[in-house]
């Protein structure tokens, strides 16, 4: 990596968050209602059935979740975590928190994984005592030194962000996303810091996992296979939700043009020819989602308008789209 690419080669941007602060996604994802839901389906027990609510409450309105197809309800239920003694390290007396694990995919320099954190916790401080196991991985050696610098340790060996936090823990690791052995022995790794006694399988690792702005660089460098293979890995290593932020079409004309104006060498080939997918990205990524298991989530929001004769309620998609207009896709494992 070329520090004089100043990141439009790797999207590994040193002044990221000066540009588009983390709040930014957080109030996009919070007034869409998918950060809403994506804390009931944490932080819920499953009943025997394994739903854990899909009434879509606790948004302005009177919202429900939207499929875009017909696959089953039923969740895939997370394998359990089996401990150094052998014995399910899930079972207890039911009355436990649960542990959350979170995966942030090109996560620059961790603010926006800290942020995202502490705004899943926010809505109910009795949520603040939940073990959170957080991942943050990136190509960039000096952003991870950087996201690693923000994390603290408090008095009882917690890790925290900006003030005591127990049962937080971050880890931020540098790991190219396009090698498979990178990314798996980062997982690796990972797992064997949570006390996990198989590291080998990596199947359902996270319960969240975010990707903000990433699949595009691992298109460009890795090309249409490449960007599958990235993504059926992130969704294989997710138990419950998948966040997408995909780079559209535009975005790849606009990365070489930066390029040429710094007087620097332009990327490999980025045209449709080569990356097919591109032509249609945001449909392309949806695809290798929903075959891993996942359905795309919608939060729909009641609209009543007066007509003739009474008044008509229709029911609106609400969509997450940032100021720099890109949409958050938000994916739930169905299967």
């Amino acid at each position: 990596m070329e520090t004089a690419d100043h990141g439009h080669r790797h999207g590994n941007f040193p002044n990221y968050y000066a540009f588009h602060p983390p709040r930014e996604r957080v109030d996009v994802l919070e007034s869409a209602g998918l950060l809403g839901y994506i804390r009931r389906g944490l932080f819920t027990r499953p009943t025997p059935t394994g739903d854990a609510g899909d009434d879509g409450d606790g948004v302005d309105g009177d919202p429900q979740v939207n499929d875009d197809d017909s696959a089953s309800s039923d969740r895939r239920k997370k394998k359990p975590r089996i401990d150094e003694s052998g014995q399910n390290a899930d079972d207890d007396a039911g009355e436990s928190a649960p542990k959350i694990r979170y995966c942030d995919l090109g996560c620059n320099a961790g603010e926006l994984t800290m942020a995202m954190v502490e705004a899943l916790l926010a809505s109910d401080p009795g949520k603040l005592d939940l073990d959170v196991e957080c991942l943050g991985l990136d190509m960039d050696p000096q952003l991870i030194e950087r996201a690693n610098g923000h994390v603290r340790v408090d008095d009882s060996g917690n890790s925290a962000v900006g003030r005591s936090s127990p049962g937080r823990s971050f880890e931020f690791m540098v790991c190219d996303l396009t090698s498979k052995e990178q990314h798996h022995g980062a997982y690796q790794r990972f797992a064997a810091s949570c006390g996990e006694k198989s590291c080998g399988d990596f199947e359902q690792l996270f319960d969240l996992t975010t990707i903000f702005s990433t699949t595009m660089w691992i298109h460009v460098h890795a090309g249409d296979d490449g960007l599958g293979r990235f993504l059926e890995r992130a969704s294989d290593a997710t138990s419950r939700f998948l966040l997408v932020e995909p780079q559209p079409s535009a975005c790849y004309r606009k990365a070489n043009a930066r390029l040429r104006k710094m007087g620097r060498p332009e990327l490999e080939d980025v045209s449709s020819a080569r990356l097919k997918m591109r032509q249609d990205i945001e449909s392309e990524i949806a695809g290798v989602v929903t075959r891993c298991g996942f359905r795309r989530v919608y939060i729909t929001e009641s609209q009543t308008c007066k007509v003739e004769g009474g008044e008509r309620t229709t029911r609106q998609k609400q969509e997450a789209v940032t100021a720099w207009n890109r949409q958050l896709h938000l994916y739930e494992r169905v299967k």
